[in-house]
């Protein structure tokens, strides 16, 4: 069925600006498999997870405002001892086990 999944589904009733109606109707017409429940379903979910992360940016950024010298330093020493491994890790394992270099490409081949 069109629009239909296995999750289930609450039937609400929204009041919508008429532009709005009018845009996700024309999205709707553009793609015959879409209904309009649908693509607002689809568009509070794309919402919800661009609110996560911007919820999780903010967090991120509060966290490193609050460390303190000493934890940055310690961070940085876990940064080293970790580098410091992997590369001896790569150098063990030859480099056969690493990826191949990407190659870049010139600003002609990009067009």
């Amino acid at each position: 069925m069109k629009g239909m999944s296995s999750t289930l589904r609450v039937k609400v009733c929204i009041t919508l600006a008429a532009e709005l109606v009018a845009d996700i109707d024309a999205e709707v017409e553009r793609d015959p498999e879409l209904t309009r429940s649908a693509l607002i379903e689809r568009l509070l979910r794309l919402g919800a997870q661009q609110r996560t992360a911007r919820r999780l940016a903010e967090a991120t950024a509060d966290y490193y405002a609050r460390v303190t010298s000493e934890e940055r330093a310690e961070d940085e020493e876990w940064a080293a001892f970790s580098a410091a491994a992997f590369a001896g890790r790569a150098r063990e394992a030859g480099p056969a086990a690493l990826p191949p270099p990407r190659r870049r490409r010139d600003a002609r081949s990009r067009r």
